[in-house]
């Protein structure tokens, strides 16, 4: 006769129901630890919700590119939202210009990921900020002697596997005003482009216009300029672009009335469809290449 197996003790079957338990606690409450990946083939365009600021995340297969890193108020909130999508490496990090609501998380971001390249614009001596927010950043950067400090400059073309960024501005090294200064990105991927031009108003959006044949400017998808301000976003530089998206990053009834009437005609003369963060918060549009569509 087979002999019965024994049933495990009631010891036993509790030291594994509590082995289960933390696996369940560790997948569920901790979260999956595994760093976010696009569906193959694709490129996610993250317009992070950090109220009256900038934060944009590119996610690619080859890498990841983060654009501003939102205000003060809102810097731990960038950072883990990073971390919750597991990101652990940027590839690139655009801070477009010294405002605090567009580097405010800059030094949490360079201190607490792997950041191997950032980008900055070329300042004029005398135009270089005192504030603390802009010598955090410095400060973080110097820290972080692996990190590569790139000045913005315009022609230079930088590749992600597929995806492919290029700067156009700034086109100058002596403005008037620091919004002018932004760093403009334009990226390409398969036949989607993506233009991002920080707070650049309309004299740096006029030298854009002027310099750049009209292929260099016409994207699929734009953010919005300086969130949406009437002293950005011109006809004549929208009707160059002339976008079937634009991305504004706003706050809820914020004190500049952003985005603005002049800003939201000038899209509509482009019969372009527009999506706000005060309205939607956080957004995420996604390119296979071929088109984009929100998620």
């Amino acid at each position: 006769m087979a002999r019965r197996k024994k049933k495990p003790s009631i010891l036993v079957s509790l030291i594994l129901l509590v082995i289960l338990a933390i696996g369940a606690w560790r997948g569920g409450l901790l979260g999956d630890t595994r760093e976010h990946e696009p569906t193959e083939g694709t490129l996610e365009v993250h317009i992070v919700d950090v109220d009256q600021a900038d934060c944009t995340l590119l996610i690619g297969e080859a890498g990841n590119v983060l654009i501003d890193a939102g205000d003060v108020e809102t810097a731990d909130e960038v950072a883990q939202y990073l971390r919750d999508l597991g990101i652990t490496k940027l590839e690139y990090a655009i801070f477009t210009h010294p405002d605090a609501d567009h580097i405010g998380g800059a030094a949490a971001v360079i201190s607490g990921f792997d950041v191997a390249n950032v980008i900055l614009p070329a300042l004029h001596e005398s135009d270089v900020p005192t504030t603390k927010v802009y010598e955090r950043m410095i400060t973080a950067l110097e820290e972080k002697t692996e990190i590569n400090v790139i000045p913005a400059t315009p022609g230079e073309v930088y590749e992600i596997g597929e995806l492919k960024m290029k700067i156009l501005a700034p086109l100058s090294d002596n403005y008037s005003n620091i919004n002018d200064y932004s760093v403009t990105a334009r990226f390409d991927f398969g036949a989607t482009s993506f233009l991002f031009t920080g707070d650049a108003l309309e004299k740096a959006e006029g030298e854009m216009v002027a310099r750049y044949p009209a292929s260099e400017l016409k994207a699929d998808f734009f953010q919005a300029g300086h969130h949406g301000a009437k002293n950005a976003n011109t006809p004549e530089f929208i009707r160059a672009v002339s976008p079937s998206i634009v991305a504004v990053s706003c706050g809820k009834d914020n004190k500049y009335g952003h985005p603005t009437k002049e800003a939201l005609e000038s899209f509509a003369a482009v019969n372009a469809t527009v999506y706000r963060t005060d309205e939607l918060g956080t957004m995420i549009f996604i390119s296979d290449g071929k088109e984009i569509t929100k998620k």
